[in-house]
C-alpha cells in the first residue's frame, strides 16, 4: 500500500485523547451525584438513634396547645368512663353539633369529627389516660418508650362559671 502512496499525502487521525469530552463529564458528574445521595442512607443505618421512636417534649408541648385551642372553641366537653376518649361540642356555621373526639388508635392520638375522619395529633403513644377535673381535664400520655407526660388544661367556660358561681 505504501508503494501507491508515494507523494501523497493523506491526513491521519492520530488517537490522542486531550481532553474530555461532554459526554464523559455528564457521566462522571451524575455517578458523583448519585453517590452523594445515597452515602447518607448508609450512615443513618449505623448511627440509628434509641430515641428517634420516642414522644419529644416539643410534640407533646404543641399536642397540648392545640388541645388547648380545641377547649376554647368548645362549648362544653366530657370523657368516656374508660377515661381514654375525650369529647368536645362544637357549633359549626351550619348550626348543628360536631362532636370532636380525641382518641387512641393503636400507637397514635387521633382526632375525629362526628366518628369520621383521622387526623393523627400524636405519633409513638402506649398510652392515653384523660381525667375530667372541675375546671377542665388533667391528661396523661405515656410514649412507647416509657416516658410520661401529664398537663391540666382549664376548659375557659367551666372557670368561668365556677367563679361566678363563688
Amino acid at each position: 500500500m505504501d508503494g501507491y502512496m508515494k507523494g501523497v499525502h493523506i491526513f491521519k487521525r492520530t488517537s490522542t485523547q486531550d481532553g474530555i469530552t461532554l459526554i464523559e463529564t455528564l457521566v462522571v458528574l451524575s455517578i458523583f451525584l448519585i453517590m452523594i445521595n445515597v452515602i447518607p442512607l448508609f450512615f443513618s443505618v449505623f448511627l440509628h438513634d434509641e430515641n428517634e421512636n420516642a414522644l419529644s417534649d416539643q410534640e407533646f408541648q404543641l399536642f397540648v396547645k392545640q388541645l388547648k385551642a380545641e377547649f376554647q372553641k368548645s362549648r362544653s366537653y366530657g370523657v368516656n368512663e374508660s377515661h381514654n376518649e375525650l369529647y368536645f361540642h362544637h357549633e359549626n356555621s351550619l348550626g348543628h353539633t360536631d362532636i370532636v373526639k380525641f382518641e387512641q388508635y393503636g400507637n397514635v392520638l387521633r382526632r375525629r369529627v362526628n366518628d369520621s375522619g383521622h387526623d393523627v395529633f400524636l405519633h409513638r403513644i402506649s398510652s392515653f389516660f384523660v381525667q375530667e377535673k372541675e375546671i377542665g381535664i388533667f391528661l396523661t400520655i405515656v410514649s412507647v418508650n416509657g416516658n410520661s407526660f401529664e398537663a391540666y388544661i382549664i376548659h375557659p367556660k367551666s372557670f368561668i362559671r365556677k367563679h361566678v358561681q363563688e
